[in-house]
């Protein structure tokens, strides 16, 4: 059986639920008419509706219990930008939340070096606390990684404002995940366009194109040259970059342009998602990326854990490609990373 690593995958920790819970504006935290915590996020216009706190989400007992009854080996665990909290929080609100959400996430996974790996989370409200919380997230709170809302790299404009987090990604070789989701206000360039009809289809739209976006910014600009050692995933198989990749590389050819931009797409990795619920979408990113940039992440415990790993499996992919999704290249990227507590051998 494969060594399934899940890279996409999300909790709220006891010290951020507390904090929430006190707010009285949002994003905070309440107790609906059933007695069950929901987050509300975001008020902003398309912003995702209150989400209730299932116990996977907050209790890493759970979450343990389910990962053996799926078979999954391991999860990176990050938080989930998707709900709107850090575009909506101001820097003095963020830093204090985010802080005590990187020390927990760090007990949990020393406390769970084989089950469990961590991704801290950063307030693009502050860039400069940024950068010293993921300085201190790799030397003193084992952690690989930080994890960003995809918005922050929509345009060259805004992903400029991310030199200084990414100066210490390069010293640590950090691996930086890009969510679903808005960056701070204060960031400009940023692409956004709220929903106001059909919501339920909105929201993917909106997202394949977010991804695509900052796929292309990160790839074919030389944004990245001077940070060969950092790695970036992006959730959702990069939004609708592999539908799109043909004729972005067919358009290079016509302009005489001196690289392939399917070659440099895959400076980056995908992850399946929730976008991987679509068997023939997964096909159609690994003919056009190739199933070793492509990471297997289940969205849980948002969405469960089976749609996706059923799809992955139902595939009509090589028995090779899919060992590469599902196990191989998350295992090689996990070796790849300095963290001390990584049992990935």
């Amino acid at each position: 059986m494969s060594r399934i690593i899940d890279w996409h995958n999300h909790w709220i920790s006891p010290r951020v639920v507390e904090g929430l819970s006190r707010r009285t504006k949002t994003p905070r935290i309440t107790t609906n008419e059933q007695g069950e915590k929901v987050l509300i996020g975001s008020t902003a216009p398309g912003a995702l509706p209150p989400h209730v706190l299932s116990l996977g989400i907050t209790l890493i007992d759970e979450r343990l219990r389910h990962l053996d009854e799926v078979g999954i080996e391991r999860q990176v665990i990050s938080w989930p930008t998707t709900l709107g909290t850090d575009a909506a929080l101001t820097a003095e609100e963020a830093v204090p939340l985010w802080k005590a959400y990187n020390e927990d996430l760090a007990e949990v996974v020393a406390a769970h070096p084989d089950r469990l790996t961590g991704l801290a989370i950063l307030p693009t409200s502050d860039i400069a606390w940024a950068a010293q919380e993921l300085e201190r997230a790799h030397e003193e709170l084992g952690l690989i990684g930080a994890t960003l809302p995809v918005g922050s790299f929509h345009t060259l404009e805004a992903a400029e404002h991310f030199r200084p987090i990414l100066e210490v990604a390069q010293r640590h070789r950090s691996h930086i995940y890009l969510h679903t989701g808005a960056a701070s206000a204060g960031i400009p360039g940023q692409l956004n366009v709220p929903p106001t009809d059909s919501g339920f289809a909105r929201f993917g739209v909106n997202a394949g194109w977010s991804f695509a976006s900052s796929i292309v910014t990160l790839t074919l600009t030389d944004f990245l040259e001077p940070y060969p050692d950092v790695t970036f995933q992006f959730a959702m198989l990069g939004g609708a970059i592999t539908f799109h990749a043909e004729f972005i590389e067919l358009r290079a050819r016509t302009a005489d342009l001196p690289i392939s931009p399917k070659n440099a797409f895959r400076r980056v990795y995908i992850d399946t998602g929730v976008f991987g619920r679509g068997q023939r979408a997964l096909e159609l990113a690994v003919e056009t990326w190739g199933a070793d940039r492509i990471l297997f992440g289940s969205d849980y415990p948002i969405v469960p854990i089976d749609p996706t790993l059923e799809a992955v499996n139902r595939a009509r992919i090589s028995a090779k490609d899919r060992e590469k999704i599902l196990s191989t290249n998350g295992l090689e990227l996990l070796a790849s990373k300095p963290a001390n507590q990584l049992a990935v051998a």
